[in-house]
Formats: C-alpha cells, structure tokens, sequence
C-alpha cells in the first residue's frame, strides 16, 4: 500500500525521468554473464565425445584406469576407452573410430597423428598408430575457449572444493 501510495505521489514520474536519463550506451544485452550455472548448462548441452573428453581432463588421464597425462596413447587404446565410457554411461548411438578421430581434432588442438613401433611378446616390432597429445593444460584451456569460460579443474588448487566435473 504504501508503494501505490508513493507511485501516486509522483513516483510513476520519478521512475520515467530516471528511464528517459539513463545511459543505454552502457548495457549489451548480448553479453551474458560468465556464471556457474551458465557453465552447467554448456556441460549439460555437449556431446558424448566432448562430454567424455571432459571427464578426461577432469580426471588428468585419458585411460579410466590411469592416474598421469600421456603424451601418446595407440589411437585403438584410447577408441577402447570411448567406448567403454559409452556402455558405463549408456549411450547407444556412439561414435565410430574415424568419428571420434575427426572431434578429437576440433577438440584438441595440435594433436598429432603417428605411426609407432613397439616390441611385441615374442620379440618382433609391431606397428600401431598413436595420438600425439598435447600437455594436460594445453588441452584443458583448449576446452575452456571452447565453451567460452573458465573451468575448476579436479585437481586445480587454486578452484576449491565444488569443482564441476560435468557429472
């Protein structure tokens, strides 16, 4: 009652001189705010792949089982990987190798691609390719760009407690 009371009183044209005065110049209604939620929404809208990517840079290891960054990894190993974190996360329609090759290069740039040799059980050298993967921090601020904004890694120190890890 008493704010009718003020608008009454004058309000209604205190409140349009305040409008018609202000300064629009300094408003960009396209800027969105960089907020926790925001991020959380970015995370929740991704593909599996970039989602599963996600988890690895959480994680700070490509492999579920692994605890360090590796600088290579043999390309089936890491497909093996995917689809593994595919059947634990029930997701049906999954890449194929050749699509997941072809994200992991919008998602990773400078991976490289090589062709290894590694002695097998029997002595003899055998053939394989291999990712050639970029430092964990390069990778991570490669997604940040990617969804716009910083992320607190798992592990970063300087993040806290309540890290997102996209789960």
């Amino acid at each position: 009652a008493e704010m009718q009371e003020e608008l009454e009183a004058g309000g209604y044209e205190a409140l349009l001189a305040d409008l018609l005065d202000f300064d629009l110049s300094s408003v960009n209604l396209r800027l969105i705010p960089k907020t926790e939620a925001l991020l959380e929404q970015k995370i929740r809208s991704l593909k599996h792949v970039e989602r599963w990517w996600l988890d690895c840079l959480h994680r700070g290891s490509m492999v579920r089982s692994g605890s360090d960054w590796q600088a290579e990894i043999a390309k089936t190993h890491l497909f093996a990987e995917y689809l593994a974190d595919s059947d634990r996360t029930g997701i049906r329609h999954r890449s194929g190798e050749t699509e997941l090759g072809i994200a992991l290069r919008k998602l990773i740039p400078g991976l490289r691609e090589a062709r290894k040799l590694m002695r097998g059980e029997g002595g003899d050298f055998q053939r394989f390719r291999a990712w050639i993967v970029p430092a964990l921090e390069d990778c991570r601020a490669a997604f940040e760009e990617l969804v716009g904004q910083p992320i607190a890694w798992s592990d970063d120190e300087s993040a806290g407690e309540g890290a997102s890890d996209g789960t």
